[in-house]
């Protein structure tokens, strides 16, 4: 008898604790969807202001520290900042929070590529392509390439080129990532055919 009147008396705080916490998470959702506005303005204003996003970015953090959208987004704010190590770590959180979201991966994968980590980014990048990012695939798979290329490894690039060449752009007038790899095989096929 007494466990469960303790047992009942728990769920019930339970439940009123569930339903305090409901309200609270929605007004703090709402502070949250508003700072996250505001560094998303503030990061592509013209010209961008990189410290208020930041700062935003921290703040949407601080309040959601589990919402993995925060660290993507501070993870870009401070790549274009060139704080490069602390890019790195604010996507890796993005990943831990939520691996089936492509775009950390992607990220973090190209960032590394340009730090020279090429083993690192090959890993992140296949990765981050084989989670089916539908708008930026293209873009993926040349970063992808790209990075075989610093390595010289001219046949795994040319393979990724050809198969971006082949793809349609994923929402019209979007085939910069297209074009890039049809000039990147000129270039290599080129060269293959002057060391015939």
């Amino acid at each position: 008898r007494y466990h469960h009147s303790v047992l009942r008396r728990a769920l019930s705080q339970l439940a009123a604790l569930r339903r305090f916490g409901g309200v609270m998470v929605e007004v703090l959702s709402k502070q949250v969807q508003e700072l996250y506005r505001r560094g998303q303005e503030h990061q592509h204003a013209e010209p961008p202001d990189l410290l208020l996003a930041e700062a935003a970015f921290r703040e949407v953090i601080k309040l959601a520290p589990q919402w993995a959208e925060g660290h993507y987004s501070l993870g870009s704010v401070l790549a274009l900042s060139e704080r490069f190590k602390a890019a790195c770590d604010a996507y890796e959180s993005a990943i831990n929070l939520d691996a089936t979201d492509p775009r950390p991966h992607i990220a973090l994968g190209w960032l590394l590529s340009q730090l020279g980590r090429y083993n690192s980014a090959v890993e992140y990048l296949q990765k981050g392509i084989a989670l089916k990012p539908h708008y930026c695939e293209a873009d993926a798979n040349n970063m992808l390439a790209e990075t075989y290329e610093r390595q010289n490894q001219i046949e795994k690039a040319v393979e990724l080129w050809r198969r971006v060449a082949a793809m349609q752009p994923t929402y019209p007038s979007y085939d910069i990532p297209i074009q890039e790899a049809v000039r990147k095989l000129g270039i290599y096929m080129r060269s293959a055919s002057a060391d015939e």
